[in-house]
């Protein structure tokens, strides 16, 4: 199709989010939120296209006529709070994170990256250990699973 849309379009209320890559193509998902330690997304479902192609649909009808090439199915490095996991590891000096971005490790690369430079080199961050820091899920209060929008 030729290309029409600019940016990536996100919808929260139901986790449609979609965007067009230079050759035409429309990519995106839509959250479909599991129990924890289920094991499941791990594999596509038929289900899914259509829950897929009606949500597309009903907010860009013209895209109706379109067939799907390909859908796939995978895991993000996911954190329980939803945070990077960012800076030194207590338990292994000189070991340093920078995981758990949920999809968005492209996009956040570039700045995560300067940040956890910074602090091996010793030079001073603005990296928050009680928010990013490893050690923030080794205190019995550790933050609780968040329910959240993914994005791919």
């Amino acid at each position: 199709m030729k290309p029409f849309l600019d940016p990536m379009v996100v919808r929260p209320s139901d986790g449609l989010y979609f965007s067009q890559t230079m050759r035409g193509e429309i990519v995106g998902g839509l959250t479909v939120p599991h129990p924890p330690g289920t094991g499941q997304g791990q594999t596509s479902s038929a289900s899914f296209l259509p829950r897929m192609a009606s949500a597309l649909c009903r907010l860009v009808p013209r895209l109706g006529a379109l067939g799907v090439l390909r859908a796939w199915s995978g895991f993000y490095d996911d954190t329980p709070d939803g945070f990077p996991i960012l800076g030194e590891d207590a338990r292994l000096p000189g070991f340093y994170h920078a995981n758990g971005f949920g999809g968005h490790g492209f996009m956040l690369a570039p700045s995560a990256t300067r940040r956890v430079a910074r602090g091996v080199m010793g030079e001073a961050t603005d990296l928050d250990p009680t928010l990013f820091g490893p050690g923030r899920f080794l205190d019995p209060a550790r933050p609780s699973t968040a329910e959240r929008l993914q994005l791919g």
